[in-house]
């Protein structure tokens, strides 16, 4: 498969996969008898998923870049409970999504309601992953250990409760660094759609979460690695990249209020 074929794959498979399974995530509630495996207890902890959630509001600066291309460059704001989000483009739009309504700011004529939707979940959620594995709906089970550059890494599945996303036969596949017990790579799937477990399966991608700082005593990625991804195998081909900086653990004050700036206009 061609680096640009991978890269729409990629994105189709994101958009379906994330506003799907994201929208019934809004709001949800964190159940720490969903951990039911100890590796995953363990990643919890690692994660300091209890300290994160103290904060009401994390924000970040992201460049991301897909077979040369820029796909994103901007700020992102988000509630930590994933209620409300926003995204400041360095060329300046907005986008803000409040109350499951989505806004746009120095956009005109919002003729791009799909690909904005998959923009607002989408990178909102790759830095979200590793503080929501006990949402409400989530299924673990501890799988066979693979190979990943030369090291032994566990392999933590997680399913969906039905309701959960689009796709019942949807999956991740969590990695977590042997030694740390932080993520290093998540490998998924996409059935919506289709629910061919087979085709989805062949098309399955990966993000590593590497450079992991502490920020207020909470690791954090600082850059993502997208490949392909083979269960059971492991990474294959590199599609994309990302840079994740200027992390910041606040409060919300009004940063989703859609009357703080009088041209956010709204979707209809």
């Amino acid at each position: 498969m061609c680096l640009s074929k991978s890269i729409h794959s990629f994105y189709i498979l994101c958009c379906v996969l994330l506003i799907t399974s994201c929208q019934s995530e809004v709001d949800s509630s964190r159940d720490k008898s969903n951990l039911t495996t100890p590796a995953i207890q363990k990643v919890d902890d690692a994660h300091k998923v209890t300290d994160f959630y103290k904060h009401e509001c994390v924000s970040f600066d992201l460049k991301l870049i897909f077979g040369g291309k820029e796909a994103f460059n901007g700020t992102v704001y988000t509630m930590t409970n994933s209620s409300a989000i926003r995204l400041d483009y360095k060329n300046g739009k907005k986008l803000l999504l409040n109350n499951d309504e989505i806004y746009t700011y120095a956009d005109p004529i919002p003729t791009r309601k799909v690909s904005d939707r998959f923009a607002l979940f989408t990178w909102q959620y790759f830095f979200m992953a590793p503080y929501k594995l006990a949402d409400s709906g989530t299924n673990w089970e501890e799988l066979a250990a693979i190979s990943i550059n030369n090291n032994k890494h566990q392999s933590q599945l997680l399913t969906f409760d039905q309701g959960i996303g689009d796709g019942p036969n949807d999956y991740y596949v969590i990695h977590p660094d042997p030694a740390t017990h932080l993520i290093s790579h998540m490998g998924y799937i996409v059935t919506a759609g289709s629910n061919d477990l087979e085709a989805a399966e062949a098309n399955a991608h990966a993000i590593s979460y590497k450079d992991y700082k502490n920020i207020e005593g909470i690791p954090i990625s600082h850059r993502w690695i997208f490949s392909d991804y083979t269960k059971g195998l492991g990474l294959g081909k590199q599609i994309g990249e990302a840079t994740v900086s200027n992390i910041k653990l606040e409060v919300a004050g009004n940063k989703f209020d859609p009357k703080s700036d009088l041209l956010y206009l709204k979707y209809d």
